[in-house]
Parts: structure tokens; sequence; C-alpha cells
């Protein structure tokens, strides 16, 4: 049975957090009018990772999940990921949900406005620590050097944060079959260098964040449309 919407986590670093960041990305989920599924990517070693994920699904059917018994990169947990989506709009996140739920909302209304993909740009929080800041500047550093280099239009390349159209996500990823080693940069680069209509939304980076901090400071950062 298709699904209305798929997230994505590809969890690399063992969490022993990971049910507590994702129960309030599920209440979000459950609060919206659409039918939903969390797909859990993991190369955890760790048994008791893997029994907490287990648990999990338990308690919510809404939870899905796929083990790997060695290492994999974060391109190949996302295609083991999407090759069990049913969503009609398919949503890639990180496994540290560093940023407020919220953004899933506003990613999935713009795709029903016709967007065929959405990307959360991270602005980091500067005015929390000497490295947020840091990190600001080196993120936005890095995403300019990349656009330059290329030619292709200011984004945030890097973003582990997109959600896409289903058939936008498959035909970038030729039916899921080439995902493998393709990064979070390529893939924005093959959006704005392909026929897509795709959307850039401003969003607060909140390492550790806590349910909800953040939403209102981030509505007043711009959004960036293509």
């Amino acid at each position: 049975m298709n699904t209305d919407i798929s997230i994505i986590v590809p969890c690399r670093d063992e969490d022993p957090s990971l049910g507590k960041k994702i129960e309030p990305v599920i209440e979000t989920l459950s609060r919206m009018k659409y039918t939903h599924e969390m797909i859990l990517s993991c190369d955890s070693t760790d048994n008791r990772i893997k029994n907490d994920i287990i648990n999990m699904r338990k308690s919510n059917p809404c939870i899905k999940y796929v083990f790997y018994a060695h290492k994999k990169n974060r391109e190949d947990l996302l295609l083991g990921g999407l090759n069990m989506a049913s969503g009609k709009y398919i949503g890639f996140l990180h496994h540290d949900f560093s940023m407020p739920d919220i953004y899933i909302i506003a990613a999935i209304l713009d795709l029903e406005k016709g967007f065929d993909a959405v990307i959360v740009r991270r602005h980091h929080s500067v005015t929390d620590t000497p490295l947020a800041l840091m990190r600001h500047l080196a993120s936005e550093m890095i995403n300019t050097a990349y656009s330059a280099w290329f030619r292709l239009p200011r984004f945030d390349y890097f973003s582990p944060y997109k959600f896409f159209r289903r058939e936008c996500i498959l035909s970038l990823a030729n039916g899921a079959k080439e995902m493998a080693g393709l990064s979070d940069a390529h893939l924005v680069a093959r959006l704005c260098k392909g026929q897509y209509k795709m959307k850039e939304i401003a969003g607060l980076f909140l390492p550790g964040h806590k349910k909800g901090s953040g939403a209102g400071k981030a509505s007043s950062l711009s959004d960036n449309n293509y």
C-alpha cells in the first residue's frame, strides 16, 4: 500500500538517544493529514541499537528498518531506504535530527504546490557559541566556492535535509540503481542542471535542539526559488 510521506534516516553512528529524537518527528507526522512511514537504514553493529529500533517498530508500525552487517556510507544507506520507500513524497533527514521537525511540514506543503524538490538551507545559530559561528562561516564559504566552481545557482549543496516528489528522486537516482556514491552535493547539482522546479527554505540548524525550538526564529529567514 502506498503512503503519502516516506522519511528516510540513515543511521551511521550509534546513538542511544535515537528513540527520543525520533519521537517528536513521529508526533509531527501523526498530526498531519498524510499517511506516513519512517525508514531507519542502519549499519550499526551494536545489537542494543538494533533491538531499540525493533522495539520502536513494535510500538509504532509506521517505523520500518533495514540493517546492514558492515559499515556503509550515507549514500548506500539512503539507497537502502529508498528501495523500501512507498511514499508519494520522500524526505531525507540526518540521524542527529538537528533541524526542528516543523520543516517537514513546510517542505511537504511546498511539494504539494508543485515543486519537485525542497532543500532546507542550514543557518547555524551563531549566537550560541564561537564554534557555531565558525561552522556557519565554513558552510557558507564551501557552498559559495562549490556554486562558483561549477557555475551553479547558490544553494546549500551539502544539506542532508531534502524532500522530493517520488518521481523526481527516482529520476535523479535512475530508478534507485545509481544512488550509491551520489553525494548530497551531486543531488542538488543534478536538480539545478535538470528541468526541475526546486525551492530552498531557510532552516535553523540546532544540534541537540529540543522539540519546537528555533521554529519562530527561522520564519524570518528568506527562501530561494529556482
